[in-house]
């Protein structure tokens, strides 16, 4: 009842798909960082690259999320920041491919965490609002807890098909083109839902 509520509604299913290809962009470039460190350092140092990362990463989130992410969504307006995280992994995935290795997979992994967790979440939690009582309701608990495992097994067959190793550096600018299909369809669906919202 509640995928098929939510498949009736455009905007509903636009939010649900830009969260379901973040779950598996999270996947892919994770996978692809951890062929390359296999590849590149011994694991005593993958070990200690991977917590010098973590650590970076943890405080630049959170200096992220205070002033980046609040000015992008301040200046471009909720709907059109939903574009900027498909946009940029666009860009992280096409230089994994043409210039590959340990820098730009590292790259890739970075941007994927800190646009995740500091701009497209919260700004899917804004974008629901002007959903209809049911409709936002549904589309939250969708996205909160079916999607993750959903995102882990489509990748997972995702590696299987493209054989995994380096290649499955292909998938994360093919992913991240069809979630900006549906940021930029969702951007023109968010003003006729707060519209319609208002009225």
């Amino acid at each position: 009842q509640t995928g098929a509520a939510i498949s009736r509604h455009r905007f509903a299913l636009l939010l649900v798909g830009l969260a379901l290809s973040m779950g598996l962009l999270t996947t892919l470039t994770r996978y692809l960082l951890g062929v390359t460190l296999k590849s590149s350092l011994s694991p005593d140092r993958i070990a200690s690259y991977l917590g010098l990362l973590n650590a970076g990463l943890s405080a630049v989130g959170v200096l992220f999320q205070l002033a980046v992410a609040r000015a992008v969504v301040n200046r471009l307006g909720v709907g059109s920041a939903l574009a900027v995280y498909p946009g940029a992994l666009i860009a992280a995935g096409a230089c994994s491919v043409l210039l590959p290795g340990l820098a730009a997979a590292t790259m890739a992994m970075s941007l994927e965490r800190l646009l995740r967790q500091g701009l497209l979440r919260p700004n899917l939690q804004l974008a629901v609002m002007p959903l209809p009582d049911a409709i936002r309701a549904r589309t939250i608990t969708l996205v909160r807890g079916m999607l993750e495992p959903l995102a882990i097994g489509i990748a997972s067959v995702a590696l299987l098909a493209l054989g995994g190793g380096a290649r499955v550096s292909w998938g994360i600018p093919a992913i991240g083109a069809l979630a900006l299909v549906a940021a930029l369809t969702a951007r023109r669906a968010y003003a006729l839902e707060v519209t319609s919202a208002l009225h």
